[in-house]
């Protein structure tokens, strides 16, 4: 039998099978050897050392039951997520003023819960210092609402660290503390509260209260985080 190239070897108009038996020709000091190999052999070379096909549920897990093949992206949702924080900010007196606002709007879920942890400092001054918490529609304290009004400082350096937690219903309203009571609140507080709607859009506005117009207080941190 003459030599034949391999690209003139007609081919196998079906995948190959196990059961394929193949005639190769293996060259020795000698000459040649004829030796036959099997379809079952030469695939099982062939996929030596490769990735075996992917199967969800079997050999790849899911999360949350969503299959990872295919193309696209898989968003986790752990149910805690920091939507917002604000570090280091100074302000003066004279009054209730705006220290910082943040639109909240897109965090607003039904049957979740909003909690604010805020860390104030009286830095200078005689006056007391009352740190609160309001929403609005827009960025400013004409026309919000007051839902929390946190311990105030009476004297200078001092740290006040207080938290507010706020739960959402199914029907776009905000439960929250009574504001004068809501310094310093945590988890199964029961103090009676009240309902109040939402805005649209809603911005989380801190304030606070300095009386002298010299007097300086610092928000040290102030963290937003949504528990869904």
């Amino acid at each position: 039998m003459g030599q034949i190239k391999v690209s003139e070897l007609i081919p196998k108009d079906a995948p190959l099978s196990d059961t394929d038996l193949i005639m190769i020709a293996e060259e020795t000091s000698d000459g040649y050897e004829s030796k036959k190999i099997t379809g079952h052999e030469i695939i099982g070379r062939a996929q030596t050392g490769m990735q075996p096909t992917l199967v969800s549920g079997e050999n790849i897990k899911t999360i949350n039951s969503t299959s990872l093949l295919g193309s696209g992206n898989i968003t986790v949702n752990t149910g805690v997520s920091l939507i917002a924080k604000k570090t280091m900010v100074t302000h003066t007196g004279g009054g209730v003023i705006l220290i910082a606002s943040e639109d909240i709007s897109s965090h607003i879920v039904s049957n979740s819960m909003i909690q604010v942890t805020a860390m104030y400092r009286k830095t200078v001054g005689t006056q007391s210092y009352t740190p609160r918490l309001y929403i609005n529609t827009s960025a400013t304290l004409t026309g919000a609402t007051l839902i929390a009004t946190f311990g105030t400082i009476a004297s200078v350096n001092l740290i006040n660290d207080n938290v507010a937690n706020f739960a959402i219903d199914g029907s776009g309203n905000l439960y929250v503390l009574s504001p004068t009571l809501a310094s310093n609140t945590r988890y199964g507080n029961t103090l009676a509260g009240s309902v109040i709607t939402i805005p649209s859009p809603c911005f989380l506005i801190w304030g606070g209260q300095l009386t002298n117009g010299t007097d300086t207080a610092v928000m040290l941190n102030s963290n937003v985080i949504k528990y869904a």
